[in-house]
């Protein structure tokens, strides 16, 4: 086995080496790096069993209740649904519906955060006789604002159903019996999400989580589900929403189809993740075409700048973006902005900056193309909050100019982002070539994204070498500790720090079936302990 100086140089190593790997493994002398991968759902579906009990969190609402239906649907006869609120008229509607297929449904008003509650569920399903072989856990809540805002109280709010819920529902169930124990998280745990780095952070304990119970022998699968339509916490965020995440290729899962694949992943184990993205779209929106080493196995476009659009994309399906299409310098390489400046002299450059600020303004507050705003007027009186500045942040970066997103926070108006803009392209001055021959006018329509179908993706760890801390160091044994190291990756940072304070270690148990590295046997310490 490695000693513990040699683990620390291995990991003195891993940190001082130039990587282009934001976050690495290292496990007996064996170096892997993550990657999402192209799965596939089992063609048929576990049967669910109609004398057994199915437990739903969050069952009372949304995406919980399409999962009780399909329960039902598959065959469930005995179904707990619990919410810690009463259920609507709509939902009452749903239960009888649901009863009146010959389902019994149990109705408790719990919070799965507080382990009471979790107890006072199982002994009313024992009382009733019911055999409990099932548990969802569907149970969240959103309290979006950017890092710079967000409090230990908007954390701890949407940690308490996603953290400690799993914990309690886990710590009272560990001796029983169960066929699936699901638990629904987010793609923004893996792909990051603007503005909501506690709902990212809450969403990877519970893929890591679902890995630790598993290597204790328990089943265990975490969703990774993308956004629903009609249903859930991206649908309630509206149509415009929706069409903004069209133009960045980022789709919706339609219930059907999402519940279907649901049903066929029940027999699965570990991590999945279920996403309708048209992943070279989304690379070139969110990452300017060169997208992180995470997506390798997913990204199938060019990369690097010579895949940067000719145009603006509209982040609004309904909102075409205006090309210039007169004879222009070769612009291979060059940010969208830095493209309209090289191809017109300098005293109309200040006009261009103009022009181009208030169309990604327009864009990003979704008003209409031909809308002309007051140069003077402050944005967060025309309705920029801190989620739409960060949406302008990455609009701006992706055309070349790199403004700090706190400045943007402030709601500062169209003419003090133009100076603002102007400094940062005199500091950053673009090369000019010569300009080619005059080319085709450049046809937009600006009314639908593709993006992609609703497929199934797994996240994976890839051995990609050896690191030894010198050459007669053997590469270690099965009970090695493991050595793990997360390097960049902004919002995977934020879950490291976040991790250090529910999960108590990370370790190996030697490699799981799947590839990945091993988690040790010990169990996360219960949240609930140490919340003040």
């Amino acid at each position: 086995a490695l000693s513990a100086p040699d683990e620390a140089k291995l990991l003195a190593d891993a940190i001082l080496t130039p990587d282009p790997e934001p976050e690495v493994a290292l496990r007996r002398g064996r170096r892997y790096v993550p990657r999402l991968v192209r799965a596939k759902a089992p063609a048929a579906a576990p049967a669910i069993r109609k004398d057994s009990a199915y437990w739903v969190t969050g069952g009372l609402t949304g995406l919980g209740l399409e999962v009780a239906r399909s329960l039902v649907g598959r065959g469930a006869r005995r179904v707990v649904l619990s919410g810690r609120r009463a259920p609507s008229e709509a939902t009452k509607q749903a239960l009888t519906a649901l009863e009146e297929r010959g389902a019994e449904i149990l109705v408790v008003s719990a919070d799965v955060a507080r382990p009471f509650d979790v107890d006072r569920v199982l002994e009313e399903i024992d009382r009733r006789k019911w055999d409990l072989r099932g548990i969802v856990h569907a149970a969240g809540v959103l309290d979006d604002a950017v890092l710079l805002r967000q409090t230990s109280e908007r954390f701890a709010k949407v940690f308490a159903p996603k953290v400690e819920g799993t914990w309690n529902l886990h710590r009272s169930t560990a001796t029983r019996k169960l066929d699936f124990f699901t638990l629904f998280s987010g793609g923004a745990s893996l792909m990051g999400s603007p503005g909501q780095g506690n709902y990212a952070a809450a969403n990877a304990f519970l893929d890591t989580f679902a890995l630790w119970r598993r290597a204790q022998g328990l089943p265990a699968l975490a969703v990774n589900w993308g956004a629903w339509a009609d249903v859930g916490m991206a649908a309630a965020l509206g149509a415009d929403h929706a069409a903004r995440q069209a133009g960045e290729g980022i789709g919706q899962i339609p219930v059907k189809t999402g519940m279907n694949l649901w049903g066929r992943l029940l027999g699965q184990q570990g991590q999945v993740a279920v996403m309708p993205v048209d992943w070279n779209r989304f690379a070139q929106v969110f990452h300017g075409g060169s997208p992180p080493p995470f997506l390798d196995r997913v990204v199938t476009g060019p990369r690097g700048a010579s895949a940067a659009p000719t145009q603006l994309a509209a982040a609004s399906t309904r909102v075409p973006i205006e090309v210039d299409d007169a004879p222009a310098p070769d612009l291979s390489g060059l940010p969208e902005l830095f493209g309209r400046l090289v191809r017109a002299p300098a005293d109309q450059h200040p006009a261009i900056i103009d022009g181009w600020v208030h169309e990604l303004v327009l864009r990003v507050l979704d008003f209409d193309r031909a809308k002309q705003l007051d140069r003077t007027t402050p944005l967060l009186d025309v309705g920029l909050d801190s989620l739409l500045a960060v949406e302008l942040k990455n609009a701006m970066a992706d055309g070349g100019v790199d403004l700090p997103v706190a400045r943007l926070m402030t709601g500062p108006s169209i003419a003090i982002i133009d100076g603002l803009v102007a400094s940062w392209v005199a500091e950053h001055p673009p090369p000019v070539a010569a300009p080619p021959a005059a080319r085709a006018p450049v046809e937009t329509n600006g009314a639908t994204h593709e993006t992609g179908p609703v497929a199934v993706h797994r996240p994976t760890w890839e051995q990609v070498g050896t690191w030894r801390p010198n050459a007669t160091a053997e590469a270690g044994s099965a009970g090695g500790n493991a050595v793990m190291t997360h390097i960049g990756a902004f919002v995977l940072g934020v879950f490291a720090i976040l991790a250090a304070y529910v999960i108590t270690q990370i370790g190996t148990d030697g490699g799981t079936a799947d590839g990945s590295p091993g988690v040790e046997q010990a169990a996360p310490a219960p949240a609930s302990k140490r919340r003040r």
